[in-house]
């Protein structure tokens, strides 16, 4: 895998050396108020090719970190592992997810509402069976590698409907005096409370009955897959714009300003359009103390412009990665929100910060399952429900730009 990701690296460096000696020629030939229709087309096409390429290397560098999650997971959750009981309640699971509650045996049954009780914790939704924990992992391992924002914000898993914590918000002071001064009463630091509820979410997957009579395929291994791609769908849209009622609230929602509770927008230097002095701007109005773990975050049309800019020195803005290190705006990562504007008059397009500090992720302890076999025959759909919340938990460790209207 780590030879795929070089050879799709060199690729990349390769095209990208093409596309700044190309955009060298757009520039020159803008300057004097015109530029062949050909070499726009030119870039577009090595844009893309680099696009892809970076989605590829995504790709396998995902893809090589799930399967090292996915062997600890299995580790972890080895059948050897397991009680009595969970080996039990896994197996007549299975049974339901196949057969439904008509056709198992009443010992079975009753075993499964036994067990699904003593699993649930708090107040979660009537009706359906709370999953084994098997399940909720390997769900929210997938759904980590397909949500880019729980790769880089807090993730937390609680046991009931709303998490709560203190942050310091200003430091306490100090001072200098003499041997003999007074010592004067210096400040206290400052908190602000920080309160995140879950929200309810849900998928309705379908499979066909006379599939789930004959097939020799894992059950749960389809229904996982379709459970995170449905989650991961409505997630990837909360946490960057939801409102915060009935969902997740998202990053870019909140109000302009320095103050708790609000986010500062920087200004993108031109109407319209981004500007390599507004991308400084923005970087440099986050506090050094940030910027260790700090990225971009933007969408792919956005990433497509700036990889056109350079500074004042003709340098561009873009890098490509070496091997498997990522690819970087002005030397720090970025991450693909494809939930984000394209730049346009008064859109907030660009983001910058320390996101595991600046958001958190709350994943409600269990899924559970409903299995309707009537509402659309002849399927039969697994009504999941999950419970998540998010928002923003440190104000100051997230900047965002505003393009000028």
């Amino acid at each position: 895998m780590l030879a795929e990701v070089k050879k799709i690296a060199d690729e990349i460096n390769r095209d990208f050396d093409e596309f700044k000696k190309t955009n060298e020629e757009r520039i020159k030939e803008s300057v004097k108020g015109y530029v062949d229709p050909l070499i726009e087309i030119k870039l577009k096409k090595l844009d893309e090719a680099i696009m892809k390429a970076e989605e590829a290397k995504e790709a396998a560098l995902n893809a090589e970190l799930a399967a090292k999650r996915a062997m600890t997971v299995s580790a972890n959750d080895s059948d050897s592992k397991l009680t009595e009981d969970e080996r039990k309640y896994k197996q007549v699971f299975t049974k339901f997810l196949r057969k439904g509650e008509e056709r198992m045996e009443r010992g079975d049954l009753e075993f499964l509402q036994t067990q699904s009780k003593s699993l649930t914790a708090g107040t979660d939704p009537a009706g359906g069976y709370t999953v084994i924990p098997e399940f909720d992992r390997n769900v929210i391992r997938i759904l980590h590698d397909t949500t880019p924002m729980r790769q880089y914000a807090t993730v937390r898993t609680i046991g009931t409907d709303q998490y709560e914590r203190l942050v310091r918000v200003d430091r306490a002071t100090s001072g200098w005096v003499a041997e003999t001064e007074a010592r004067p009463e210096t400040a206290s630091a400052g908190y602000k409370k920080v309160s995140i509820k879950v929200h309810e979410q849900y998928a309705n997957p379908g499979v066909s009955q006379n599939l789930l009579d004959d097939s020799v395929f894992n059950i749960e291994e389809e229904i996982q897959d379709q459970i995170a791609l449905e989650f991961a769908l409505t997630e990837n849209t909360s946490f960057v714009t939801g409102n915060g009622i009935g969902k997740p609230r998202g990053f870019l929602t909140y109000d302009n300003g320095t103050a708790w509770g609000t986010i500062e927008q920087i200004d993108s230097g031109a109407a319209g359009a981004i500007t390599y002095e507004g991308l400084v701007d923005l970087y440099t109005a986050l506090k050094p103390g940030y910027l260790n773990n700090a990225r971009w975050a933007m969408n792919r049309f956005t990433i497509g412009k700036i990889r056109k800019m350079v500074d004042g020195q003709g340098r561009p803005l873009w890098e490509p990665g070496l091997g498997a290190e990522p690819s970087n705006i002005l030397g720090y990562p970025y991450f693909r929100a494809e939930d984000m504007p394209n730049v346009a008059s008064g859109t907030l397009s660009v983001a910058f910060g320390d996101f595991q500090r600046g958001y958190m992720i709350l994943d409600r302890q269990g899924i559970r399952i409903l299995r309707d076999p009537y509402t659309n025959k002849p399927y039969v759909m697994f009504y999941v429900t999950k419970r998540v919340g998010g928002d923003v938990i440190n104000f100051e460790a997230i900047k965002i730009m505003k393009v000028g209207v």
